[in-house]
């Protein structure tokens, strides 16, 4: 009787402490991943995303559609050691919110409103160049900031997905690509990019982006994915659990 009492103490005292499952998931009968109430993807290391410290322009293209609208939570974000909130990509609510941290500055946002709606696929695109940064939802503008820009540094270091790299924040729905380029895309580029993933699930490329890494989640099964471009062996990211 002592004995199963102390059993009994020691599960409830430990219960909390326990890490829920990895709650990621390949879709079914359809290219990408689901992500549940606990869920991160992690790359393999460090990864540098911008292709070159010499370019100044970037971009990053993401395709998913959230279980809600009433959470606000972290889809993407870089970190390093040196700096954890070094740079996300939020969902508010209905409202897209980026974040990046500047030496010296502190931590800068970016709002961009009416981005996300319940059980909807969202295509969107993220240009930055030396002129601002500009959020386009579906392949049409919806805004432009002059003062936010992406930097090097913001594309560079430990890639987490579908969570924040310092705090449980996870975010819910599915997420059906993703891509990173090292030049500011152009208005045309974005369009022709969200019209020919959405209808064949692969971007139409002219050659000019730059491209850095492109993430079809196409895999299907296993635990692990990689990006199909330049820097493919560096860009392996996994499902591992937490």
């Amino acid at each position: 009787m002592c004995i199963a009492i102390l059993c009994v103490l020691g599960i409830a005292g430990w219960w909390p402490f326990r890490h829920p499952k990895n709650d990621v998931t390949w879709l079914q009968n359809q290219d990408g991943l689901e992500f549940g109430d606990h869920a991160t993807v992690l790359s393999h290391g460090a990864v540098n995303l911008t292709g070159s410290q010499r370019e100044e322009g970037h971009s990053i293209e993401i395709w998913l559609q959230p279980d809600s609208v009433k959470d606000s939570s972290t889809i993407l974000a870089f970190y390093t050691p040196e700096d954890r909130f070094q740079f996300s990509l939020r969902q508010d609510l209905t409202d897209l919110e980026l974040v990046e941290s500047v030496p010296g500055r502190g931590r800068t946002r970016f709002l961009t409103d009416d981005v996300f709606h319940n059980d909807k696929p969202v295509f969107i695109s993220i240009t930055s160049g030396p002129p601002g940064t500009s959020i386009y939802k579906d392949g049409k503008l919806v805004k432009f900031s002059h003062q936010f820009r992406l930097s090097n540094r913001d594309s560079g270091g430990r890639l987490v997905i579908g969570d924040s790299p310092v705090r449980h924040d996870s975010w819910t729905g599915q997420m059906r690509g993703f891509a990173f380029y090292g030049a500011e895309l152009s208005a045309s580029q974005v369009f022709r990019h969200y019209r020919t993933w959405v209808e064949s699930a692969r971007p139409h490329l002219d050659g000019s982006e730059r491209c850095v890494a492109i993430y079809f989640l196409d895999e299907r099964a296993g635990r692990s994915f990689t990006a199909t471009d330049r820097f493919r062996s560096l860009i392996c990211t996994s499902l591992i659990d937490t």
